[in-house]
């Protein structure tokens, strides 16, 4: 029996069929939509159930117009909405939020991106001000920097506390799409921005380098707890410091010890859409002495007869699957892995504050007190210093050395 597809339609969009034969798709509403009060402020749904074909992509598009103007009447706080009026008024913040989504600026963003400028976009339309109206409906002509300064302090309040980080990407979403909006209509949107120069400060939480002592007692107490991949994760994260998206996600077996180049490994950092590579030797090539002789252990028993995927994966067989899959989940994300790590922190007992990140940023500590020098620094990590003028370039003989250094270090402690 052939596998079933499941199609990413999207909320409310369902196929239908009948004796077994897709006969199209569908967009259903739940049904309390049908049962609104009279007294509703929002007056009745002006969207409906219908029919949106069989092409499954043309269905996608339409569901996607559909659930925009249902979620729009859905948080409609204002005065009763209907039919003719669910498009936004020309003029208002909501339209120039709907001319930015519009923009090939905002369709050419990754879909993580998109979904968070639509968020920040949202946040900020359904704010109720002091007249009971919605931001949204503002005409952008009378939005000025002291009204918009007014907006960020009312919405930066969250309890006793404040949400600055959410409400600064808010605010950096809404001056981009100012900018888009006016270069589309610069007779409507002004070019002076009001959500410009707004002096926004972030707040960082400065990760923790975790010791050397305490990336053993998580390798040990990891491997104790069947967890062997998150031990050689961590050691990797130590020794060659990638970030956990490249060392569970584009990590491969074919970058560890490949037929062209069987005593190095391939190390890749992304950052920002930009590729750095590093190849690392796995021997001194002085005396031949191994230089990561307990990472390589690791990483030769766990690729051992694999010739393609990724290099770590998790350490038990999926139930469906029949074989270990890879620690992200199929969309990329790492939940599941940072859950493990953290249970793994708790049973060793590791401090709160220690994460993943921890190793990597030990593993730089451990390079400062070996006294590195900038060019080991860059040619190990694949960082750029500014400082450095740009035809130093990293050799295999800078990163052997400054692997020396940094075992002569741990020995000596």
């Amino acid at each position: 029996m052939p596998k079933k597809t499941l199609l990413n339609l999207g909320k409310y969009v369902r196929p239908v069929r009948k004796k077994g034969r897709l006969v199209g798709y569908y967009f259903s509403l739940p049904g309390w939509v049908y049962k609104i009060a009279p007294d509703d402020p929002r007056g009745p749904c002006p969207v409906r159930g219908q029919a949106l074909g069989l092409d499954p992509d043309i269905a996608r598009t339409k569901g996607s117009e559909l659930r925009e103007r249902f979620d729009t009447w859905r948080l409609y706080d204002g005065e009763p909405q209907t039919q003719a009026n669910t498009a936004p008024r020309r003029g208002s913040f909501d339209w120039l939020a709907a001319e930015y989504k519009a923009d090939k600026r905002f369709k050419g963003l990754g879909a993580k991106t998109r979904k968070n400028h639509g968020n920040n976009l949202a946040l900020v339309s359904r704010y109720l001000l002091k007249n009971g109206q919605r931001f949204g409906d503002q005409l952008i002509s009378v939005i000025t920097p002291k009204a918009v300064d007014a907006l960020f302090d009312a919405l930066i309040k969250k309890g006793d506390g404040e949400r600055r980080t959410s409400i600064n990407n808010a605010m950096r979403t809404c001056r981009r799409a100012w900018n888009v909006a006016h270069r589309c209509e610069p007779s409507v949107v002004p070019k002076a921005n009001p959500f410009a120069k707004m002096g926004l400060k972030d707040v960082y939480d400065e990760t923790t380098p975790a010791t050397y002592e305490q990336l053993l007692a998580f390798m040990a107490t990891a491997d104790a707890n069947d967890r062997a991949s998150l031990s050689a994760a961590a050691l990797n994260a130590w020794e060659w410091q990638q970030r956990e998206v490249d060392i569970f996600g584009r990590f491969l077996v074919t970058h560890y010890r490949p037929p062209a180049r069987p005593d190095m490994v391939r190390i890749v950092h992304y950052k920002n859409k930009e590729r750095k590579e590093v190849w690392q030797p796995l021997f001194d090539p002085a005396t031949g002495t191994p230089l990561f002789p307990e990472l390589q252990a690791r990483l030769d028993k766990l690729t051992a007869g694999r010739d393609v995927g990724h290099a770590l994966l998790r350490d038990w067989p999926d139930a469906t699957a029949g074989r270990p899959l890879p620690w992200p989940a199929p969309k990329g994300g790492l939940d599941f892995m940072i859950k493990e790590v953290r249970r793994i922190c708790k049973l060793a007992d590791l401090p709160e504050e220690i994460t993943f990140a921890s190793f990597r940023h030990g593993g730089y500590t451990e390079g400062g007190d070996a006294e590195l020098t900038d060019s080991e620094f860059r040619a190990t990590s694949g960082k750029d210093a500014t400082t450095l003028p740009l035809y130093v370039h990293r050799t295999v003989k800078q990163i052997a050395t400054a692997q020396r250094k940094r075992r002569a270090v741990r020995e000596q402690n």
